[in-house]
């Protein structure tokens, strides 16, 4: 007989708003594996695999979480966060959204490459 668990595809949708919180291509502070060791395996007691294998599924007809519970995974976070050295929670601050007229730009990593067009 197969197990078939239908509230597993609750959790993996609950797991991908997660991950959207603070997941950022290209930063390694923020990267899949950094989010799952600091506070997703606490959360949900899962392992990597499962948890990568979670931001894979298609889930996309049901339904997002309601903001109570989206609050309510704040403040764990939050607790969660609380005896962590301090630039352990700054890392976790939400990030900022960009004004829709820079949105479409791509940002430069660092100083070099933002003086690179003024470079002769």
């Amino acid at each position: 007989m197969c197990y078939s668990n239908h509230h597993h595809r609750f959790r993996d949708k609950a797991i991908q708003q997660f991950d959207a919180l603070f997941y950022e291509k290209g930063n390694l502070r923020r990267c899949h594996y950094r989010i799952w060791y600091d506070l997703a395996h606490r959360i949900w007691g899962i392992s990597y695999k499962s948890y990568l294998s979670a931001l894979r599924k298609d889930v996309s007809d049901v339904p997002d979480m309601p903001p109570q519970a989206s609050e309510a995974l704040k403040a764990l976070i939050g607790s969660l966060l609380h005896n962590a050295p301090e630039w352990k929670r700054k890392r976790y601050v939400h990030r900022r959204r960009l004004p829709e007229a820079l949105a479409g730009q791509e940002r430069p990593r660092n100083r070099t490459a933002a003086l690179e067009p003024f470079r002769r």
